[in-house]
Formats: structure tokens, C-alpha cells, sequence
């Protein structure tokens, strides 16, 4: 049964806002010299080539989609989050010796970066330091840039995946993996250890 809740308990119960800030929290370490904000939504490149502003290099972390939430077979809440990171590159000189960095190449290494931690075998990273929360699934990255907007001195890509936010009770509930006692641990020479045949 759904029980009437206030703003501020809605706001508590809701992990998606802490999914994103742990996502720009870990990014923001793991890449020091890109910008990593938040963003509240899709990047419309209109927008974009109208004069919005973005910083460049950055990376902008947005929860562009929620689906529809389900319940586990454990009885959890599950909550599917869908999550863009939109990067922002431009022309820059780099290294020592200098040389000019183009906007695409820049783009391209940093996506490849970002895909690459999303995809990581042990997924540990990122789990963005949360409990109870899904290894990333779907993820890609496409360019969202136009012609006009290229010819304006920045390129924008976006790399996107789904994780899924576990809610209501433990993601393991080892207490009902053994139902009553567990069996005594027998050791050799204990009476009932079972026989080994010669």
C-alpha cells in the first residue's frame, strides 16, 4: 500500500540524485584536468549552437530517463536509471613539447576513457562508491555534434548507460540462504566423518 509522503521524505527515498553525485565525484577525481559538473538534462544542440555555454574540456553527467521501476525476486524496489555523460572538447595545445590537440581526437580519448572504466571487469569503480546498485549495462558512446556547432570550435559527444538502483530490503539477504541449523562441521577422525575407501 502507498503510504502519503512529504517533499522531504520523497527527496531522502530517491537515489538518483546521489547516483549522479557519486558519478561527478568520481569522475572529478579519476580526470583531474576535465571539468566534471552535473547537468539537469539532455543537451539540446540547439541550444548549444544558439550560445550555451559549456566549458571545454568537461564532462557534463546528467540521469536523462528513469523506466518504469520493478520488483526483484528478493522484493526490492528496482530503479533503472538511465545516465548520459556528455563531453565537451576543443582545439587545445598539450604536452612537452606542446602540440595542438584537435577537438575530435580529445573527444574520442576521453570517451574512450570513459567507456573503458564503464566496462570494467571488477565494476568496482564504477559503483560510484554506492550500495546496492547495478554494474553499468548498455553502454556507448555516439557524437551529438552538427557541422555548425564543429565549425563554432567545439565538438560534443555522449557516452550513456543504465544502471539500476536496489531499494526496500539487503541485495543479499544471507540469512535465509540455509533454512534451520547449519550442519556440524565434521573433521577427520570425528565418529560420523564419513569413511574413505582404500
Amino acid at each position: 500500500m502507498i503510504e502519503p509522503r512529504s517533499l522531504s521524505q520523497l527527496i531522502d527515498a530517491s537515489g538518483v540524485f546521489a547516483l549522479r553525485a557519486g558519478v561527478v565525484a568520481t569522475l572529478t577525481r579519476l580526470f583531474p584536468d576535465i571539468q566534471v559538473t552535473t547537468h539537469p538534462g539532455k543537451i539540446d544542440i540547439s541550444d548549444v549552437v544558439a550560445g550555451e555555454v559549456f566549458t571545454a574540456p568537461s564532462i557534463c553527467v546528467a540521469a536523462v530517463r528513469l523506466p518504469s521501476d520493478v520488483s526483484t525476486s528478493a522484493g526490492q524496489r528496482a530503479t533503472a536509471v538511465d545516465l548520459a555523460a556528455y563531453v565537451v572538447a576543443e582545439d587545445r595545445p598539450l604536452g612537452e613539447p606542446q602540440r595542438l590537440i584537435h577537438r575530435d581526437e580529445m573527444a574520442l580519448a576521453i570517451c574512450d576513457a570513459l567507456t573503458a572504466l564503464l566496462q570494467e571487469p571488477a565494476a568496482s569503480v564504477s559503483r560510484w562508491a554506492l550500495a546496492d546498485l547495478s554494474p553499468p549495462d548498455a553502454v556507448e558512446a555516439k557524437p551529438l555534434f552538427t557541422a555548425k556547432s564543429f565549425a563554432q570550435g567545439k565538438v560534443f559527444w555522449a557516452v550513456t548507460w543504465r544502471q539500476t538502483i536496489y531499494r526496500d530490503a539487503p541485495l543479499w539477504d544471507m540469512e535465509s540462504i540455509v533454512a534451520g541449523d547449519p550442519p556440524p562441521l565434521l573433521l577427520p577422525g570425528d565418529a560420523d566423518y564419513p569413511a574413505v575407501a582404500p
